[in-house]
C-alpha cells in the first residue's frame, strides 16, 4: 500500500502518457493505495486531453477506476529553467499531502532528456520537495528521486549527473532506472541460471558455442529530436543489451539481493570487449528521413567477447534495430554440437523470449517417430502468461511497484552506467560502416553476411 505524491516531469511526454501513466492506473486499480500525482511539464494543457491520451493507452480499462483514478491528478505548468516556478509547484504537492492527511512520501520521476537532469535535481532539493536523508526510516515519510535513461548522453555527462545528484542527495534515495530489467522473465535470468543446478554445469565456453542477444522493433525513432540524435549504440546497446549481456555473463552471486547481484555484473561488465559489427539506416520511414540527425543508426549487429576463463571463445552477438518487420526480443544460448553425431543434428538452443510475449524453451533432438532413421529437433515451452495469468504486472507496474517497496535491483548503479558508456563508446569509436535498409526489412544484408563470418546466422 502506497501513501504519497507523485510528481511526473515531463507529463505531457510519450513516455508519461503511453506508459507511466497507464502504469498507475493499474497500480491503482489493483491495490490499495492512496496516492495523489501531480504532472508538469513547459506546456499550457487541458488536462482533460492529456487523460484523453492516456485512456487510449490503457488496455484493461474500468470506467468506475478510471473516474477514481483521474481525481488523483492534478497538472503544474512549469518552466524547467524557472526557478520561481518550483515554488508552485511545491504549493501544489503540499496541497496533495495536505488532502492525504499530512506530510507523506514523495517519489519525483524525470521523464525528460538527460540533459535536464543536473538542473531539476539541484532545484528540487533547493526549495526541499526532496530532502536529503528521507529514507523512510523512525516512521518518517520517505523521499526518492527516479531518473529514466538514458542516463547521460556519454560518460561526461554521465560522471558529472552521477557527481551533482551524490553531492546533494543520498544515494538510497537515488533510482537510475533501464525499464527493461523490470520483464517478469528478464529477472527469470538470474533465478533460471543460479536456481537449477541442470544448467550451471554447462553454462560456460566448453559447452556454449555463442550467445545471440535480439531486439527488433517495427516502430520507427520518436521522441524528442535528441533523443531520436541519439541512434542505436547509445539509446539501446548502452543500456538495455549491455545489461543482459551482464546477466547472462556474469558470475553467481554470493545471494540473489541487491548489492550481490550488482557486484556480479559490475565485475563481468569490466571484462566485455568490443570485437566488431555493422551499422544500418533505416530508409523509407517518415520519421527516419526527415529527421535532423539522418545519418544516426537506427540498426546495429555488433560482436563482443568477454575475457574471463568461463566466456573464453565465446562471442555475444547482439542485433537491433527500428523500422523492422517485427518485434520482439530474445536471448538465444546456443550450445556446442554433440561429438558422436554432430552431423545429424542440429545444435541445442535455450531460448529466453522477453517480447512480445514472455517465456522460454529448449530445442532437443529425438530420434524420428516409426522406423525412420534420423534426428528431429523438438522443442520444449514454458509461457510465462500461461501459467501465471495475464494480468502479471508489466514492466513500468512492476517498476513503480518495486520503487514504493525500496527494492533497489531496480536501480542501475553508477559503476554500471560509467562500464556500459566506457564500451558503447568504444563501439562508436570505430567508426563501423553504414549500410541502407528499406523500412519493414529486418536490416541490411550486410548484417548477415556479419555473422555468416562467424559461421553462425541469426536467429530471427
Amino acid at each position: 500500500m502506497f501513501n504519497g505524491v507523485i510528481v511526473l516531469f515531463g507529463v505531457t511526454g510519450n513516455l508519461a502518457t503511453h506508459k507511466l501513466l497507464p502504469a498507475l492506473y493499474a497500480l491503482a486499480r489493483r491495490a490499495k493505495s492512496n496516492f495523489k500525482i501531480v504532472g508538469c511539464a513547459l506546456e499550457s494543457i487541458d488536462l482533460k486531453e492529456l487523460l484523453e491520451l492516456v485512456k487510449a493507452n490503457i488496455k484493461d480499462f474500468d470506467q468506475e477506476s478510471w473516474k477514481s483514478f483521474c481525481k488523483k491528478i492534478v497538472y503544474q505548468q512549469l518552466d524547467f529553467t524557472d526557478q520561481t516556478g518550483y515554488s508552485l509547484l511545491l504549493e501544489k504537492v503540499v496541497k496533495c499531502e495536505q488532502e492525504l492527511g499530512g506530510a507523506s512520501n514523495r517519489l519525483l520521476y524525470f521523464s525528460v532528456p538527460p540533459q535536464l537532469f543536473d538542473l531539476l535535481t539541484r532545484s528540487v532539493v533547493q526549495i526541499s520537495l526532496v530532502k536529503s536523508g528521507m529514507l523512510g526510516e523512525g516512521g518518517q515519510p520517505w523521499h526518492r528521486i527516479v531518473y529514466e535513461k538514458p542516463f547521460g548522453l556519454n560518460h561526461a555527462m554521465a560522471d558529472q549527473i552521477n557527481k551533482t545528484i551524490e553531492e546533494i542527495i543520498d544515494e538510497q534515495q537515488i533510482f537510475r532506472v533501464d525499464h527493461y530489467l523490470l520483464h517478469e522473465i528478464v529477472n527469470n535470468i538470474v533465478h533460471v541460471r543460479f536456481a537449477n543446478r541442470l544448467f550451471d554445469p554447462a553454462w560456460n565456453a566448453k559447452n556454449i558455442d555463442h550467445v545471440q542477444i535480439v531486439m527488433l522493433e517495427k516502430s520507427c525513432p520518436e521522441g524528442d529530436a535528441v533523443t531520436r540524435q541519439m541512434g542505436t549504440i547509445k539509446d539501446v546497446v548502452q543500456s538495455h543489451l549491455l545489461q543482459l549481456i551482464a546477466l547472462v555473463a556474469m558470475e553467481q552471486p554470493n545471494c540473489l539481493g541487491n548489492d550481490s547481484v550488482r557486484e556480479s555484473k559490475i565485475q563481468v561488465m569490466s571484462k566485455v570487449e568490443f570485437m566488431d559489427g555493422v551499422l544500418g539506416i533505416a530508409r523509407g520511414c517518415k520519421t527516419c528521413d526527415d529527421s535532423d540527425s539522418p545519418d544516426s543508426e537506427t540498426f546495429a549487429a555488433l560482436s563482443f567477447s568477454i575475457d574471463t576463463p568461463r566466456w573464453q571463445g565465446v562471442p555475444f552477438f547482439v542485433v537491433t534495430g527500428k523500422c523492422l518487420e517485427k518485434k520482439e526480443t530474445m536471448i538465444h544460448i546456443v550450445f556446442k554440437p554433440t561429438g558422436c553425431s554432430s552431423d545429424l543434428t542440429k545444435p541445442n538452443i535455450l531460448t529466453l523470449q522477453i517480447a512480445p510475449d514472455e517465456g522460454f524453451s529448449v530445442s532437443l533432438n529425438v530420434q524420428k517417430p516409426g522406423m525412420a532413421e534420423g534426428f528431429e529437433s523438438v522443442t520444449m515451452d514454458y509461457c510465462h502468461k500461461c501459467i501465471f495469468g495475464a494480468m502479471t504486472p508489466k514492466a513500468y507496474e512492476s517498476l513503480f511497484d518495486n520503487i514504493i517497496r525500496g527494492n533497489r535491483l531496480v536501480s542501475v548503479g553508477r559503476d554500471e552506467i560509467c562500464q556500459a558508456w566506457d564500451i558503447a563508446e568504444k563501439v562508436l569509436e570505430r567508426s563501423l560502416s553504414m549500410f541502407d535498409y528499406q523500412h519493414g526489412q529486418n536490416g541490411p544484408q550486410e548484417a548477415q553476411e556479419f555473422i555468416k563470418r562467424s559461421g553462425g546466422e541469426w536467429l530471427i
